[in-house]
């Protein structure tokens, strides 16, 4: 909320929330490692949903840097990939 300007947020709830999600996203990244998508190499429900939960982390804090780290590899490429398919632009337009 405070990136919209819709709350207020302090640096530390900002820094810690940040952590979180990145650390979050590891699990993810090691989750998809030797595979296209969430549940093997086809696109299941499981990868709409995620995809739609970090549609705005990918539009706002989740920077170059972060998506060129090793750790988010996998993840990138899977983001990449989902919001390339025509399903989720037709909902969210370019991501």
């Amino acid at each position: 909320m405070g990136i919209f300007g819709t709350g207020e947020i302090t640096n530390t709830a900002w820094t810690d929330a940040n952590k979180n999600l990145k650390a979050q996203l590891k699990v993810l990244n090691t989750a998809l490692d030797g595979k296209q998508f969430l549940v093997g190499n086809e696109v299941s429900c499981a990868d709409f949903l995620v995809a739609c939960t970090l549609k705005l982390a990918f539009q706002t804090v989740l920077d170059a840097g972060f998506r060129k780290s090793p750790v988010s590899k996998n993840v990138t490429a899977w983001a990449e990939r989902m919001f390339a398919m025509q399903s989720l632009k037709n909902i969210f337009g370019n991501i």
